[in-house]
């Protein structure tokens, strides 16, 4: 097995499957599949200009319960990630279980400021 590091052209198929791939450069690869990493950055800058803390990869420091550096703010999905994870998560489902968690931290912080 081999590992290809050119620029991708384009993905060559029919109905859903991969035959090969065109590279810039270089003779093209005949595949049945492939795997691929792509690098994802935040497009927003909107946590940053609100004062909270920037990991090296682009994403918002959180802590277990979504809370950012900035009281008050809280971020969830591939937005946010704990300085103690390897990698953000890109996943639809994490990004639900996430925002389900930080809900229940915001409600249940509102309630108690509200018992004064």
């Amino acid at each position: 097995m081999s590992v290809r590091t050119e620029i991708v052209s384009r993905v060559e198929g029919r109905d859903g499957d991969v035959s090969q791939v065109v590279f810039e450069e270089g003779p093209p690869l005949q595949c049945a599949g492939m795997f691929l990493h792509t690098v994802t950055r935040q497009a927003s800058d909107l946590p940053g200009q609100l004062g909270c803390v920037m990991l090296d990869d682009g994403s918002v420091r959180v802590d277990d319960a979504s809370r950012t550096s900035v009281p008050g703010i809280y971020a969830v999905g591939d937005l946010a990630r704990r300085e103690s994870s390897p990698a953000g998560m890109t996943f639809v489902v994490s990004a639900a279980a996430t925002g389900f968690a930080a809900a229940i931290t915001v409600n249940q912080e509102l309630f108690q400021e509200s018992l004064g």
